[in-house]
């Protein structure tokens, strides 16, 4: 099934990237992540989402998030959250699937957030998972 952008309604592409597949909207720049694919990406390579930042094209959209995002597999209402629960980089999160999205641009902010301390094994020792979904 194609995956339609929750924020601009585009048909988004496949991109593999260390043998996990995640969306990319042509037109926004939005990235879109199943439930555990960033997860699986920073267990293969701790630095994979700066090298996904470097990989994907640019595409000097800067349009926002619209308001009423919609998950692209459930159709459910995105929920606006924060990625590892209290850094400042907006993420939108299906409340149903736990998939989510981010701009392009967050993608090395979230790199940088992991890279001062804030690991998953952290935030797992804790009791949660990388990305709330609840």
């Amino acid at each position: 099934m194609d995956r339609i952008c929750p924020n601009c309604r585009t048909a988004m592409n496949g991109h593999d990237f260390h043998h996990v597949t995640v969306e990319t909207c042509p037109t926004c720049e939005l990235i879109w992540f199943d439930v555990e694919d960033l997860t699986l990406l920073l267990r293969g390579d701790p630095k994979a989402v700066t090298a996904l930042s470097a990989d994907l094209r640019e595409c000097g959209d800067t349009t926002p998030c619209c308001e009423k995002e919609v998950c692209p597999d459930c159709g459910v209402l995105l929920e606006h959250r924060r990625y590892m629960y209290d850094s400042p980089i907006p993420m939108h999160v299906c409340p149903e699937c736990g998939g989510f999205c981010a701009k392009k641009s967050d993608l090395l902010l979230m790199q940088q957030w992991l890279d001062v301390g804030h690991t998953e094994s952290e935030i797992r020792h804790a009791g949660f998972h990388v990305v709330d979904i609840r």
